[in-house]
């Protein structure tokens, strides 16, 4: 069993928003493992994500570079997704959290090789 928990309590100047609550996913793996393929390099140049014997039905994806950002996307070359420095000065350093049944992930470093966290459970 996969357990994640979001919370989210919005406040924009002492304005605070309605907050999200608690926002469960449980989903149950198919196959023992996942985790896959944990912490990689990912290069200037496109990587191609390898996800090994799983079959990623649950995905996070952590940049853990303290200075440049990661490009994420489904296509090759078509990267929608920005993935900020884990000490961003903006705050907005945050694990993207999907799920995927199917496709190639890719990621691309925007100035220098970055040390980015992928892990994919089956589920």
């Amino acid at each position: 069993m996969i357990d994640l928990t979001i919370t989210l309590n919005p406040s924009i100047d002492g304005l605070s928003l309605p907050p999200f609550g608690s926002g469960r996913l449980q989903v149950f793996q198919t196959a023992e493992g996942g985790g896959n393929p944990g912490i990689i390099d990912v290069t200037t140049s496109e990587v191609t994500v390898s996800f090994g014997s799983v079959t990623p039905g649950l995905v996070l994806v952590y940049n853990l570079d303290d200075t440049n950002f990661v490009e994420m996307g489904f296509a090759t070359g078509v990267y929608p997704l920005r993935l900020p420095p884990r000490l961003a000065s903006n705050s907005k350093a945050a694990p993207a959290v999907f799920t995927r049944q199917s496709g190639t992930l890719y990621l691309k470093a925007d100035t220098a090789t970055c040390k980015v966290l992928v892990l994919g459970y089956d589920a």
